[in-house]
């Protein structure tokens, strides 16, 4: 359907003025959205019931599997790298509709697509950074390899900070710098101006900046906030990772087994209609080994200098009484040799005299 741009700019504004209780609304219900979930290790179960849904400004309605912060009963699901029987690593097999006919894109031509990001399971990700597009109509693998990269604390350069133990205020997750950024940033607005950005007040709470003074007042203070926040807000000492050590895809065929056990045919009325709507992915281990990068010191400062310092002052102690026996011992010897040739002058003289 064709949509003029005055039109389109009308819906932008409406849109952007919803609260966050009618933008879940409008988003993507789980039910609708993920179709299929299925964990294979030892055997295959269906997990539709294992997910958990966090709220994303730019995305709504983000739903993320075997979450430690989510609410639930089961036990949390443990991969496995390699299972000699199978030949094959955990995996996680996921189909969703993204149904196009009941959403429009106010930016331009609606086109079918989802982001996707894997990650630890003890955060909340940042989709609009984190996350990979995947288009309906095609079957996605990644294999992936567990990365964890381990910088130096303070008060080395890098100046990290351990988040491990802190966490954020929307789901009880583990912090991020990201989030750590974001609600720093909503807190020092509030603070200065009575409000914050809107995007934030919709992400954590909070009054929005609405008239001309406030959004002056978010210009005047946004460097001020940007020093403020940075530094309280380093990189993490321990980051996990998850890199694509192998990607794939191909179209969705019809008459996949997956497709059978799935029953599309109820879901979809014709392989067109699937294509236009329905993306599947395969999320497995693409190696057996995970990597951690851990930084360290190319000279142990802290350490050379506790060590040297004990040592330096047993050195310091030591060579400034070697000095001043050294300097007594001169003096003395200076003396001694100056009596000595005194009196060697002295019998010259009377020698000299008697024979004179």
């Amino acid at each position: 359907m064709y949509m003029s741009q005055a039109i389109r700019k009308r819906l932008e504004l409406l849109y952007d003025k919803l609260s966050r209780a009618h933008r879940i609304g409008l988003g993507n219900q789980f039910e609708d959205f993920v179709i299929f979930a299925e964990y294979v290790d030892y055997e295959e179960d269906i997990v539709l019931d294992e997910f958990d849904w966090y709220y994303d400004y730019e995305f709504t309605n983000c739903y993320t599997f075997n979450a430690v912060w989510g609410n639930r009963n089961k036990d949390l699901r443990k991969a496995v790298l390699f299972n000699p029987i199978t030949g094959k690593s955990s995996e996680l097999i996921l189909c969703v509709n993204m149904d196009i006919n009941n959403y429009n894109n106010l930016s331009g031509s609606v086109v079918g697509r989802v982001m996707m990001t894997i990650h630890a399971n003890d955060i909340v990700p940042n989709p609009t950074y984190d996350a990979a597009s995947l288009e309906a109509g095609k079957f996605y693998s990644y294999g992936i390899q567990k990365v964890t990269t381990e910088l130096l604390k303070y008060p080395y350069q890098t100046r990290c900070r351990n988040y491990d133990e802190e966490k954020e205020v929307r789901t009880g997750a583990r912090m991020s710098q990201k989030n750590c950024l974001l609600e720093c940033f909503k807190s020092e607005t509030l603070k200065t101006c009575g409000c914050t950005y809107r995007r934030l007040s919709l992400l954590y709470g909070g009054t929005p900046c609405e008239s001309e003074a406030q959004h002056h007042c978010l210009t005047v203070v946004e460097e001020e906030v940007f020093y403020t926040c940075n530094p309280q807000c380093p990189m993490a000492c321990r980051k996990i990772e998850f890199q694509y050590v192998a990607t794939d895809s191909e179209p969705l065929r019809e008459e996949s087994s997956l497709y059978e056990k799935m029953q599309v045919d109820k879901i979809f009325q014709s392989r067109e209609e699937m294509n236009k709507n329905m993306a599947c992915l395969r999320i497995h281990y693409g190696s057996t080994e995970t990597r951690t990068m851990s930084y360290r010191p190319k000279y142990a400062f802290i350490e050379l200098f506790s060590l040297l310092g004990g040592y330096s002052g047993l050195w310091l102690g030591f060579s400034l009484l070697k000095c001043y026996e050294f300097s007594l011992s001169k003096v003395t010897d200076f003396k001694r040799r100056k009596k000595v040739s005194t009196t060697k002058i002295k019998k010259l003289k009377k020698r000299k005299k008697y024979y004179g």
